[in-house]
């Protein structure tokens, strides 16, 4: 029996779509955010950044950090390194989830464009593809995207990962088939 909490999960990620997600998680239970050991790296380094910002932009935090032995003048040096260390843990994240998925090619059947604000554009996908000797229909994660700023980038963005013959190429978690990202 699905819960109340998941199935206004599924209402929410829906809403306004034509194209729904297939979803690729057991769908009587609740969608959560699972933390990993870079997810609090990621926290960290967010904190690093905010530190190294204040230090060097205000003096009373200057003041603070060269009494525990960081100059104010590093504080830059601090948000830098930090900000850098937040992205290199989002890549990081990013390849440990999908190491060992396998690469198919697959086939693009429907996609939706859709504006979700003035100039934020989104896509979704459907994907069919066999692996196995199963047929698996999907909608596929489209990470690299976050927002396209208008609908010719939006456009020109799907180009790039579907061929003009509605040909694609898939990362699928093979200990979950219905897991997949699409990929250039």
């Amino acid at each position: 029996m699905k819960s109340r909490l998941r199935a206004f999960q599924e209402r929410a990620e829906n809403a306004g779509w034509r194209i729904k997600m297939i979803p690729f998680h057991d769908p009587d239970k609740v969608l959560r955010v699972e933390a990993s050991w870079i997810g609090w790296i990621s926290l960290l380094a967010v904190l690093g950044f905010v530190a190294g910002v204040l230090i060097t932009i205000n003096s009373t935090a200057a003041r603070f950090a060269s009494e525990y032995g960081l100059p104010g003048e590093h504080g830059m040096a601090l948000a830098i390194g930090s900000w850098m260390m937040a992205m290199f843990s989002i890549v990081l994240d990013r390849f440990i989830k999908t190491r060992g998925w396998k690469l198919v090619d697959a086939r693009c059947v429907d996609r939706e464009l859709q504006s979700a604000q003035r100039n934020e554009w989104y896509w979704r996908v459907v994907c069919e593809f066999s692996i196995d000797g199963k047929n698996y229909r999907v909608t596929p994660l489209i990470h690299e995207m976050f927002a396209c700023s208008s609908q010719t980038s939006a456009v020109e963005f799907l180009a790039k990962r579907v061929r003009g013959d509605a040909g694609c190429r898939l990362l699928v978690n093979p200990k979950n088939p219905l897991q997949t990202k699409l990929i250039k």
